[in-house]
């Protein structure tokens, strides 16, 4: 009797927390959160009241620690700055949850030519970059104005007006974010591998659906993470289980971003349900942007990574791309080449490619 009231109460108490072992797991990451909710299921089955109660206390937490914290004021970030002194300014925007190194192989190809510049978004070198930054991140709004701002820092130092931007993954929503406010500050523009317009909010299937596939799970992480005492070692934990799968995509990180480096998803899905249920209004009208003429004002290179599974763009914004008359261009890279797949961080897996069409294109629209 007491073996099975043992075994019986060790069941109830894994069973809701049997996620823990992904990491040790070779189950793909867009699985992961599916597996917890198999966990989830599997403890309301076995204790519904203990389960729905462990629910609320955390998500009630949560929401409570969200909602009574000061939002981070937008600031100038720390840069990096090489090539030449009095080039034409290229100013790199990486995402999630890369840093300013995930540039370090194509730099030295714009050097000789480019003034080169970037930067690591806040809590994505360590768990908390500073006493002065609570671990809820940014919202899209403050990170394009962090990223405004560190830009026009770069413009006053340099005493120039425009840049050219080069944007990659979450980097390209922002700067797409960036150009719809502040299109004065964008001679041209690289962008990288995807493509996600900041007016249009994304519809509830699109919304879970990549929900799904790993950012659900990248909230978890980031929830877990606040915690207190015991929830950042177990979020870590958790978190390094997905990264690592990323490692071997393109490089090791410097510094391995921490659980507190998934802000990005957290405040995507915030905005997007806000403004879905009419909570929030759209990116145009919260920010009174009338929009004339063709988007973005400038030129624009779309390159992306041909050998992926499934694409972050869309056929119609290629097709945009390709009938407009100021030189834009896009470039697939990948395919032809059958030993090097050119995946999500081309810069990375085709350095070469990637630098020789940019500089050409660059040359080509005569800035």
């Amino acid at each position: 009797i007491l073996r099975k009231m043992g075994l019986t109460l060790a069941v109830r108490v894994l069973t809701p927390f049997a996620w823990a072992i992904l990491p040790l797991t070779k189950i793909p990451f867009p699985f992961y959160f599916l597996f917890i909710l198999g966990c989830l299921l599997a403890s309301a089955i076995i204790q519904p009241l203990v389960t729905l109660a462990g629910t609320a206390i955390f998500m009630g937490f949560i929401v409570a620690s969200y909602v009574t914290s000061k939002p981070n004021k937008p600031r100038v970030l720390a840069v990096n700055e090489s090539g030449k002194e009095d080039g034409e300014i290229l100013f790199f925007i990486q995402g999630w949850p890369d840093q300013a190194s995930l540039w370090d192989k194509a730099l030295p190809a714009f050097e000789k030519t480019y003034r080169c510049v970037t930067f690591t978004m806040p809590n994505h070198m360590e768990i908390l970059d500073s006493s002065d930054f609570n671990p809820w991140g940014f919202s899209f709004d403050e990170t394009v104005d962090t990223i405004a701002l560190t830009l026009n820092s770069v413009l006053e130092k340099y005493d120039r007006k425009q840049v050219i931007l080069v944007a990659h993954d979450w980097g390209s929503v922002w700067m797409s974010m960036l150009v719809r406010r502040y299109p004065q500050l964008a001679k041209a523009i690289v962008q990288l591998d995807v493509s996600v317009p900041p007016h249009k909010p994304m519809s509830v299937k699109a919304m879970i659906s990549a929900g799904m596939a790993y950012q659900y799970y990248n909230m978890f992480t980031f929830f877990l993470a606040m915690i207190p005492i015991f929830g950042m070692p177990i979020a870590t934990w958790m978190d390094w289980g997905l990264k690592k799968q990323f490692l071997k995509l393109w490089k090791k990180y410097d510094v391995f971003p921490g659980p507190l480096s998934n802000y990005p998803y957290f405040h995507f899905h915030l905005q997007h349900a806000k403004t879905l249920f009419g909570l929030s209004p759209p990116f145009d009208v919260r920010h009174k942007i009338k929009w004339e003429g063709p988007y973005p004002k400038c030129p624009l290179i779309f390159i992306y990574g041909a050998d992926k599974k499934f694409a972050f763009h869309s056929p119609k914004y290629i097709k945009m791309l390709e009938e407009r008359k100021d030189g834009s261009k896009v470039v697939g890279l990948g395919k032809e080449n059958k030993k090097t797949k050119v995946g999500h961080w081309l810069m990375v897996t085709a350095t070469e490619e990637f630098t020789k069409c940019t500089t050409e294109w660059l040359d080509e629209v005569k800035l």
